[in-house]
């Protein structure tokens, strides 16, 4: 999992059975019962999840409020109840299963405030007066990305906020939690691009430690990205069966260029949206290409031979493929995170590299330009 996915919360959404199984603890005849007892709570949790990715199905929904009410009947239990297994395994006696749930908590909390849990935002509020730093830092944290979600529509509500993420920037420089939140709410919620980029401002030059510096290089990808944004914009290789491919062949059609690889869990997760949408709009001229980051062209091969609804070129570049390379179409941009989505319009221009948030919106919007 990479970064901006955990930034961006998909950590939450997906919480995500392979990161929770590759934590816990390992079991052997020699177990200890709290162990056993980490190792049961993670199966819960792993189904949890599950059921609760079902009801959030995009970290969109956070920053929405009539999304929010709408999911808020079955979101809530299922909130509750990951936070009742949070108290578990911080309770378990096992160490490595309580910062499981310290962390699980804490990622909890303010999710539960803003679909409309008191409960949680009292705690949250006793955590941020605690005389204990890293609970202090919870609540403070906790309390400043609900308020921020709760905010999303107003502007100068979230300009205040910003004021007061700058100086949580600085009262705790060297705590990885602060630099997660603030650059979550830069990612998720923001009114505007200008008030995302001062959140992101502030942990580049306020904070630091190694998280800080992996940070630091998705924001200079980021402004990379976005530099394409609004300028005319053509994409070239090799498709995965050796032939030249141009973007510019396709002239007068919405293009959706999606930065993907069979590998990549939360890109499959997308793909259903993405065939959804070139059923739904490829006749009235939408086109959809993948630029793959594969590793291996057959298995590339494999996976879209296997469904007639991908019938879209595949960009690939086999030589940086051999030494597990991200395509450099894929790097050239920027981009660090997978996947990503660029959406170019009739005129040959990038209109936004975030299509992945919107482009259900977005296409016919442009096609009827």
């Amino acid at each position: 999992m990479n970064l901006r996915h955990i930034l961006s919360l998909a950590l939450i959404l997906s919480l995500s059975a392979p990161l929770l199984a590759a934590d816990a603890p390992a079991t052997s005849p020699a177990t200890t019962q709290a162990a056993r007892a980490v190792d049961e709570v993670m199966k819960d949790l792993q189904q949890a999840s599950k059921e609760l990715s079902e009801v959030l199905s995009s970290p969109r929904i956070f920053a929405d409020k009539a999304k929010r009410d709408a999911a808020a009947p079955k979101a809530l239990p299922a909130l509750q109840h990951m936070r009742s297994l949070a108290d578990e395994l911080i309770g378990g006696g096992a160490e490595q299963g309580a910062e499981l749930g310290k962390g699980l908590r804490a990622q909890m909390l303010p999710i539960l405030v803003v679909f409309g849990d008191p409960a949680a935002e009292q705690e949250l509020t006793k955590d941020a007066q605690s005389s204990d730093k890293e609970t202090a830092v919870t609540g403070k944290s906790g309390l400043l990305l609900s308020n921020w979600w709760k905010s999303s529509d107003d502007a100068k509500a979230q300009a205040k906020l910003v004021t007061e993420a700058s100086q949580l920037t600085k009262d705790y420089p060297d705590s990885q939690q602060v630099a997660q939140t603030v650059m979550t709410m830069s990612e998720l919620g923001a009114s505007s691009g200008a008030l995302s980029d001062q959140l992101q401002s502030a942990v580049v030059e306020n904070m630091k430690g190694p998280f800080v510096e992996q940070i630091k290089q998705m924001v200079e990808g980021e402004k990379k990205i976005r530099s394409v944004e609004g300028k005319p914009l053509t994409v070239t290789g090799k498709t995965v069966d050796g032939k030249d491919f141009t973007t510019a062949d396709w002239k007068g059609k919405v293009i959706l260029v999606d930065f993907w690889a069979t590998w990549c869990g939360p890109c499959l997760a997308e793909l259903p949206r993405v065939k959804k949408a070139y059923a739904d709009f490829h006749e009235k001229g939408l086109e959809v290409l993948g630029v793959s980051n594969d590793y291996d062209a057959d298995t590339l091969k494999k996976f879209v031979a296997a469904d007639p609804q991908m019938p879209w070129p595949q960009l690939f570049d086999a030589t940086v493929a051999a030494s597990h390379t991200w395509n450099p179409i894929t790097t050239g941009f920027g981009i660090n995170g997978i996947p990503t989505m660029f959406l170019i319009d009739k005129k040959g221009i990038c209109r936004t590299t975030s299509a992945r948030e919107n482009f259900e919106e977005l296409i016919p919007k442009m096609l009827a330009e």
